[in-house]
Parts: C-alpha cells; sequence; structure tokens
C-alpha cells in the first residue's frame, strides 16, 4: 500500500464511520411515528415514559463513553475499540425491534447502547485521525462531521419509502396531539429501525476495514525480497542497511603541549605537568604514552 493513500483510505473510513452518529438529528423525525406507535399500543405498556428520554439517555452515555474510551483503547487496542463500538452500535439500531413495545426499554437500551457506543467511537476516531494527520487536524475532523450530516439526510430519507411510502398525514387527534391512524403505516416503524441497523453495520464495517488497511504498516514487498549476489550468497534488505553501517575507526587524538596563563597575576612560578597520549575517540587501547614537563609557563 502506498503511504500516499493511506490518510485519504483512514479520512473516507471516518465518514463512513460517522454516518450512523446522527441520532440527534433523524430522531425528531421518527418522533411522530413513535408517538402514534405508542398510543396504538397504549393498553399493552407497563411505565409510559416520553420518547424523547431516549435522546437524553443516549446524550448522558455519550459523555461516559468519551470518559472511558482511552481505557478501553489501551486494554484493547485502538482499531479492535472501534470495531467492537460500531458492532454495538449496530446492534442497538437492530434490537429496537424487540424493545420497542416498551418506551422506557427504548430509552435505556436504545439510547444508552447508542450514546456509549458512538461515544467511544467518535473519540478513537478523532484520536487517530489527529495522530496520522498533526498538521491537518482541524481539516480532517471537519470533514469526518460530514458524516453525520450525510447520515442524517440518508436516514430522514429511508424513513418514508419505509414507514410511509404515500406520504400520508396525521389524522387522529387526541386532546391536543395529532397521531397516524394507519395501523399499517404504525406496524412499520419497528422495521425502519431494522433497516438502520443494516445500513450502520454496512457503514460502520467499510469504514473500520478502511481505516484498519490505511493505518497498516506495510512493509514493502522489495524490502522483504532477497538479492543474490554475484557470489551466489543472498542477502536481504534489510540487512543490508544494517551492513551499510561503518565500523567506527581509530581516530588519533594527540596533544602537543598546553601553556597556563594566571590572569590574576597571583603564582609567579606555574608549574604544570601534562601527559599527552596517543587515543582514539572510540577508547580504543593506547597505543603509546608520551610525557612531557614544562617547567616554565608564561604569566600574562
Amino acid at each position: 500500500m502506498i503511504s500516499s493513500y493511506r490518510n485519504p483510505l483512514i479520512l473516507t473510513g471516518a465518514i463512513l464511520n460517522a454516518f450512523p452518529m446522527c441520532m440527534f438529528c433523524f430522531f425528531g423525525n421518527v418522533l411522530p411515528y413513535l408517538d402514534s406507535y405508542y398510543h396504538e399500543h397504549r393498553d399493552k405498556i407497563s411505565l409510559y415514559v416520553s420518547p424523547l428520554w431516549t435522546v437524553s439517555a443516549s446524550l448522558t452515555t455519550f459523555i461516559l463513553g468519551m470518559m472511558f474510551s482511552s481505557p478501553i483503547e489501551h486494554r484493547f487496542g485502538i482499531h479492535v475499540s472501534i470495531l467492537a463500538g460500531d458492532i454495538l452500535l449496530s446492534f442497538s439500531f437492530l434490537i429496537v425491534q424487540f424493545i420497542i413495545k416498551e418506551p422506557l426499554a427504548l430509552a435505556l437500551i436504545f439510547g444508552g447502547l447508542q450514546g456509549a457506543s458512538v461515544g467511544v467511537i467518535y473519540a478513537l476516531i478523532v484520536k487517530l485521525l489527529l495522530q496520522k494527520m498533526p498538521n491537518h487536524g482541524g481539516l480532517a475532523t471537519g470533514i469526518m462531521s460530514t458524516g453525520v450530516t450525510f447520515g442524517a439526510i440518508l436516514f430522514i430519507g429511508v424513513a418514508f419509502p419505509v414507514i410511509n411510502p404515500s406520504n400520508k398525514k396525521p389524522d387522529l387527534k387526541v386532546d391536543n396531539n395529532v397521531y397516524f391512524s394507519d395501523k399499517n403505516l404504525i406496524n412499520r416503524v419497528p422495521t425502519y429501525f431494522t433497516v438502520l441497523g443494516a445500513i450502520a453495520a454496512v457503514c460502520t464495517l467499510s469504514g473500520a476495514s478502511l481505516m484498519y488497511i490505511g493505518n497498516y504498516k506495510n512493509v514493502n514487498k522489495d524490502k522483504e525480497q532477497a538479492t543474490m549476489g554475484t557470489d551466489g550468497s543472498g542477502y536481504s534488505s534489510a540487512c543490508k542497511m544494517l551492513s551499510t553501517i561503518k565500523r567506527k575507526e581509530a581516530v588519533p587524538l594527540n596533544v602537543s603541549g598546553a601553556r597556563f596563563y594566571d590572569n590574576h597575576r597571583k603564582d609567579k612560578h606555574l608549574k604544570a605537568e601534562i601527559c599527552t597520549t596517543k587515543s582514539s575517540l572510540n577508547a580504543t587501547p593506547n597505543t603509546e604514552e608520551i610525557q612531557k614537563k614544562w617547567s616554565s609557563t608564561r604569566i600574562c
């Protein structure tokens, strides 16, 4: 893999991973259908809570997910953590088919899993982008955020052909609220979340694969292949690089003499004994040792 293609692959994978992170954007469009669903099945609900609790639960666990993203990464690695978050995010959509009958379960399970998984994924992807593109971190995270916008457009657009292909209007008025009365439309609400789960799985798993490929440190095959010399001996490129390191040669260091100065003119009879050696800079054994004595020095 050529290194120049790695950053675009990572960035494309980050955009795909950001597609399902748009619950705060598309959930308001689905809210009228959820209200109509719960009004239709109001006699089967054990404890009713507003579907808006789902958003609150998601926001709370989103913060917690970001806080625990670093310990999770240190324990399992960044790519494994992102993949696990992607699986959990897709699972949060698919499980709605079984928990949607209870609004409290929808809020706690769907909202909680959504927020926690998105918090981990978002924090780790931003970290990966800043590591790989330190000089363009703001641009990279900004481009990644466009995935949230495109995901919201996609998820909102899917709601019409899946739930309301005929573009029907709410026709049931109860007190100050307006609901849909078409039972076929209402019963398609759980199917909508299943479709979202399939879309989320495709987008996130594709994005995680692209980021892994872009971040994978491929070794150049040319460096791995052995090259045969004229004498028949084979050396890998790695061995060749090591063999090019030159052995440190002994550089002789000679001291021929020294002159002392007494700037303060305090010592009139300065005498010194200097041992000059011929030695190398790399601490090889001395080859000879010469001693010279200077009994007279100049005082400045």
